[in-house]
């Protein structure tokens, strides 16, 4: 029988775009440091070593509003801080949608090597408002 008081390491972080202002317009462009985004670009990120070697789950997600049809939110996340990223984009049907991205997929951590995970957002098209209600990054060690 597994021993039910493992802990298993969980890390997460959440924002809210109640608590980041400049989320209500977000811009057309990704952070140039990762260090310092301007209040419209948004990100999340984790920074954590994990204790013990294993599978994780990552998971990313995020809920936002464009104002206009056929227009794209864009994200990208990287794995390793910043150094290569993964790219997607998300069409709005309607003006008034609210919508939601969201992925998550297995990966394999090593005890002691640092994780360094980022998520970040734009719009597509500058005439354009987006808004990001929330935005959300989590590792969780299954196995």
């Amino acid at each position: 029988m597994p021993d039910l008081f493992t802990l298993i390491d969980f890390q997460s972080q959440r924002l809210s775009g109640a608590d980041e202002p400049g989320w209500s317009d977000v811009g057309i462009t990704f952070p140039a440091s990762l260090d310092s985004p301007a209040a419209d670009q948004p990100q999340v990120r984790i920074q954590h070593t994990p204790l013990e070697d294993g599978a994780y789950i990552l998971a990313l997600s995020a809920t936002y509003n464009i104002n206009a049809a056929n227009n794209s939110a864009v994200g990208r996340f990287s794995l390793d801080g910043g150094s290569t990223w993964e790219q997607f984009s998300r069409e709005s049907k309607d003006s008034t949608d609210r919508i939601t991205i969201d992925y998550n997929f297995p990966i394999d951590f090593a005890a002691g090597v640092p994780i360094d995970v980022v998520l970040q957002l734009r719009k597509e098209t500058d005439t354009n408002t987006m808004q990001v209600f929330f935005m959300n990054l989590w590792i969780q060690r299954v196995a």
